[in-house]
């Protein structure tokens, strides 16, 4: 009986790639259309596989001479998704660099998948020439599959080099350049602090993992772009408005004529141009209108089309309207004014945390991270664990954003809330085990005098829903530094805890 190839380990490992290549491909926006382009062959690769894997011919040749290309195959597509995870990790001031490099990387891979079906071929001397001709025509494929660099990528990429070359660590140029590279990505430049963000994320992955020379280019980058002067986003809408940060005014065009509600999904009527909510205009039409909405006329043409332009107009005001709203709620927390006042700032800032991944990011890139660690001290119970959350979700974007954190000197202020009431549920114990998981966290909680003696009482006292992040906090902490376990240890406070881990 034939041997189902799609359970043995080749195979798997095969498929396993395949789709975990697939499914990052789409996070990537430098040299995306490669990437798509890549991922499209590796998923025609995937259905000839599994074609092959029901030939009987394929099946019988296998155990003999098509197995050891098979093994190739799944080594060099596991270079591929371990290529590509990479690349989604990596910032896209360091991928824009690399362009060049990436394209190579492609081309060669690409080869090496053609080369392990010419192995498949020349061994598989019992194959049928249908199976064969299908395996040459996957090769054809490969080998005509081309990958370039985008002009602007490639543009900006010799602009770094050129750069980088001639030394140009000034303010004005780095501006200038960082303007380009946001402009390239479709970013406004007043959101090119994530871009630096990200670089200084690379920049401190590469340090723990000591990947060198990537670690020296990594440097050099961020020490070029670091000095751009981004704009200050209070400007954006002047400071004598005569709206408030709440009431700026909305556009009317962006109400829909027929609910009175803002749009979400504005579609125009093409005979008459006017806008509406699609659902709502749909509604209008299924309770058996035929006229326009706006002027009574009887209509002829019912076709909607989507409006995009509003749409556009639409997004970027609002995204203008909320860092607006950002920025005045760090003003008001770094005010230090009224207990009301900041909570009210900080239930805002939560909020827009919670609307889009990119407010957080904003966050960091305003230093709003510092006015949260200022006030968390003084602050009552309730309004501590709203701080705590937003930070906690802050840190849990990746390294570059906890050592964020860390730079605003929140873990001994997390320490210090926890040595007094090593009870208290949640937020300490949480962001502080979130911390630990990157290196500058580590390094800055046993900075601490005492701070691994304070989160092991905290453990014997916090409740059961926290005792397992305390615990993962102390072995992230001893783990990185044993001198810290024989400190503990002296101190007694392990006894308690071993007793309940014991239990």
């Amino acid at each position: 009986m034939p041997v189902d190839l799609e359970t043995t380990e080749p195979m798997k490992r095969i498929f396993r790639s395949i789709d975990e290549t697939k499914v990052i491909v789409n996070h990537i926006v430098v040299c995306k259309a490669n990437f798509l382009m890549m991922a499209y062959y590796l998923l025609d690769l995937r259905q000839l596989l599994e074609e092959l894997s029901k030939e009987e011919d394929f099946i019988n040749t296998t155990s003999l001479e098509v197995h050891t290309p098979l093994r190739m195959l799944a080594d060099v597509l596991e270079a591929i998704y371990a290529f590509t995870k990479r690349c989604k990790d990596s910032s896209r001031i360091f991928l824009l660099y690399q362009s060049n490099a990436l394209v190579d990387q492609m081309t060669k891979q690409f080869g090496e998948l053609v080369h392990c079906l010419s192995l498949m071929l020349q061994g598989g001397t019992m194959l049928s020439s249908t199976t064969a001709s299908q395996i040459k025509e996957m090769q054809t494929k490969l080998i005509e599959a081309l990958f370039y660099v985008e002009p602007e990528h490639e543009r900006i990429a010799q602009n770094l080099s050129q750069a980088l070359i001639h030394g140009q660590a000034h303010d004005s140029f780095a501006t200038s350049l960082l303007r380009d590279i946001s402009t390239n990505l479709n970013m406004q430049f007043f959101e090119a602090g994530e871009l630096i963000q990200e670089l200084k994320g690379d920049l401190e992955t590469a340090r723990v993992e000591k990947r060198e020379p990537e670690l020296h280019l990594l440097e050099s980058l961020h020490k070029l772009l670091n000095p751009a002067v981004l704009p200050d986003v209070n400007l954006l809408v002047p400071e004598d408005s005569p709206f408030s940060v709440d009431d700026l005014a909305i556009p009317s065009s962006f109400f829909c004529p027929i609910t009175g509600q803002i749009m979400e999904d504005p579609v125009m009527l093409a005979e008459a141009g006017y806008t509406y909510e699609r659902s709502a205009i749909l509604k209008w039409f299924e309770g058996g209108n035929t006229i326009c909405p706006n002027t009574g006329k009887e209509l002829e043409n019912f076709e909607l089309i989507p409006n995009l332009k509003l749409k556009q107009n639409m997004e970027e005001f609002f995204d203008l309207k909320r860092h607006k709203t950002m920025l005045h709620a760090i003003k008001q927390i770094r005010s230090e004014g009224m207990s009301t006042d900041i909570e009210e700032a900080v239930n805002t800032v939560k909020q827009l945390l919670d609307v889009n991944l990119k407010y957080k990011r904003l966050l960091v890139t305003l230093d709003g991270i510092q006015p949260l660690v200022a006030i968390l001290k003084p602050s009552a119970p309730q309004l501590k664990e709203k701080i705590f959350r937003i930070l906690y979700s802050i840190a849990a974007l990746g390294d570059e954003y906890k050592a964020s954190i860390v730079e605003a000197k929140a873990v001994p202020v997390l320490l210090r809330i926890l040595q007094r009431n090593p009870a208290v549920n949640g937020g300490p114990v949480q962001l502080l085990w979130e911390l630990s998981k990157s290196e500058s966290g580590r390094v800055a909680i046993l900075a601490e005098k005492a701070s691994v003696v304070v989160v092991a009482s905290a453990f014997n006292l916090c409740t059961s829903d926290q005792k397992l992040q305390a615990e993962q906090l102390l072995y992230n902490l001893c783990d990185h530094d044993k001198e810290a376990i024989i400190q503990a240890a002296t101190s007694g406070v392990f006894g308690p805890l071993v007793r309940k881990l014991a239990s």
